[in-house]
C-alpha cells in the first residue's frame, strides 16, 4: 500500500491515511441525518396496526377512520381501514396513545374508542415503541338502532319531501338526523340503545308547521321513541299540518303600485319571531307555516330606504300594534302598509385639515 522510501517516509504516509480515515467517518456520521433523513426517521418512528370487523361483516369494515390521540387529547394521526378492515398508522413517536374507531357516515355502526369503550377519558392505553409496530388493536363494531318512518300531509298523501327529522335523547342531545325523500320516506341510523323524542322541521319557506312525534307541540309532550341495537323502530310516521298565512301589500304615496323589498315579519305575543317574507315587485307578501295565535306584524325597511319603520296597523311600536289573528290552515288577508316618508337630517362633516369636507364618516340618528 505505501511507497516504501525509507522509515521516515512509511511512517509518515501511514498517519496521513489514518487521519484522513478518521476524517471521512466523522463526516459520514455528522451528516447522515442529512443524507437519509426519511430512512433514519422510519427506524426511530412506532407504528400502531389493527383490524376493524363486525358481527355483520366478520370479513372487516372499510373506510372506518382510526384517529389517535395524544395523552393530552391531541390528534396525532389517522387513517382509513382497507377493504379487509385492515389499518397501519405510521411514523409515531414513542409513548403512549388513545385509539378512536369512527365509521363512515350514515353508517350503522357507532364510534367506539379502544378497548370497546365509549370516551377517550376511559380508553385503554396503546403503547407505541420506536422502531416496533403494536399490532391487534382492533375494534368490533356494534350496529345502532335505527328509526324509519313517513311523513305525508292531506294536500301530499303521497309524502312530504326534504323534511329534516332530528332524534334527541332525554337530555335533549341531538343523536342522529335524517331528511325524507321523495316519498316522504326517512331513517335515521346508528342509535344507542335509548329512549328519545324524534322532531319534525319543515323545509324553509314551507307552509307547513314543525311537530313533535306524535302530533306533539313540544319535546315535554312528545311520545317516547324506544330504540335497541341492531333493530329497526319503524312506522314514526307523521301527518304534518298546514299553518295559517298572513298577506297583504305595502303601498306609499310615492309607489301607490307596491312597494318592492320590505321585509315583513310576524312577531307572537311572547315577542319571539316566528316568519318572515318579502315584498315582491308589486308590493304583496305572503308568510306562511303559522301556528295558531295572536301576531304583531312588523315591516322592517331596507338600509337607505326613504320611509319611515311601522308596525300593523301604521303604529310606531310593538306594545301599540293591532294584533293579527291566524287559525291553521286559513289565510289572514288585508294586513296592508301604507308607508309614509320620514324626515331627514342633513349636514357637512369637516375638520382642520380637511376644510372641503371629511368622507366616509358614520352619522348616527338617536332617539331621546
Amino acid at each position: 500500500m505505501f511507497e516504501l522510501i525509507n522509515g521516515r517516509g512509511l511512517r509518515t504516509k501511514a498517519i496521513t491515511a489514518v487521519v484522513l480515515i478518521f476524517l471521512a467517518a466523522a463526516l459520514i456520521t455528522a451528516y447522515s441525518p442529512l443524507l437519509e433523513p426519511e430512512e433514519a426517521q422510519a427506524q426511530s418512528a412506532g407504528r400502531i396496526a389493527g383490524r376493524v370487523t363486525s358481527a355483520r361483516e366478520p370479513g372487516g369494515v372499510k373506510d372506518v377512520q382510526v384517529a389517535v390521540y395524544s395523552q393530552s387529547h391531541s390528534l396525532v394521526s389517522s387513517a382509513l381501514t382497507a377493504s379487509n378492515g385492515t389499518y397501519t398508522i405510521k411514523d409515531l413517536p414513542a409513548g403512549k396513545y388513545k385509539v378512536q374507531f369512527e365509521p363512515s357516515p350514515g353508517s350503522d355502526y357507532f364510534p367506539q374508542w379502544y378497548k370497546d369503550k365509549p370516551d377517550i377519558e376511559t380508553a385503554d392505553a396503546v403503547t407505541v415503541t420506536s422502531g416496533a409496530t403494536t399490532s391487534g388493536i382492533n375494534a368490533l363494531l356494534w350496529e345502532g338502532g335505527r328509526i324509519t318512518g313517513k311523513v305525508t300531509s292531506a294536500k301530499e298523501p303521497g309524502g312530504v319531501k326534504d323534511v329534516s327529522v332530528f332524534v334527541y335523547d332525554q337530555n335533549m342531545s341531538l343523536l342522529g338526523d335524517g331528511l325524507t325523500g321523495a316519498g316522504g320516506t326517512y331513517t335515521v341510523k346508528g342509535l344507542p340503545l335509548g329512549i328519545y323524542r324524534v322532531y319534525f322541521a319543515p323545509p324553509e319557506g314551507s307552509s307547513y308547521l314543525p311537530q313533535w312525534y306524535n302530533n306533539k307541540p313540544d319535546e315535554n309532550a312528545a311520545d317516547a321513541v324506544i330504540v335497541t341495537e341492531g333493530a329497526t323502530t319503524s312506522g314514526i310516521n307523521v301527518l304534518l299540518k298546514e299553518g295559517g298565512r298572513i298577506t297583504g301589500k305595502v303601498t306609499s304615496a310615492k309607489e301607490p303600485g307596491g312597494v318592492a323589498g320590505i321585509e315583513v315579519y310576524a312577531w307572537n305575543l311572547e315577542r319571539d319571531w316566528y316568519r318572515g317574507a318579502q315584498t315582491g315587485s308589486d308590493g304583496t307578501y305572503e308568510i306562511k307555516g303559522l301556528p295558531a295565535g295572536a301576531y304583531k306584524v312588523e315591516f322592517s325597511l331596507p338600509y337607505g330606504s326613504d320611509y319611515a319603520f311601522q308596525w300593523y296597523n301604521g303604529e310606531a311600536d310593538f306594545e301599540s300594534a293591532d294584533a293579527v289573528i291566524v287559525i291553521e290552515g286559513a289565510t289572514t288577508s288585508g294586513i296592508n302598509a301604507l308607508l309614509k316618508e320620514g324626515g331627514k337630517i342633513t349636514g357637512k362633516v369637516t375638520s382642520e385639515r380637511e376644510p372641503g369636507g371629511v368622507a366616509d364618516v358614520w352619522v348616527y340618528a338617536f332617539d331621546p
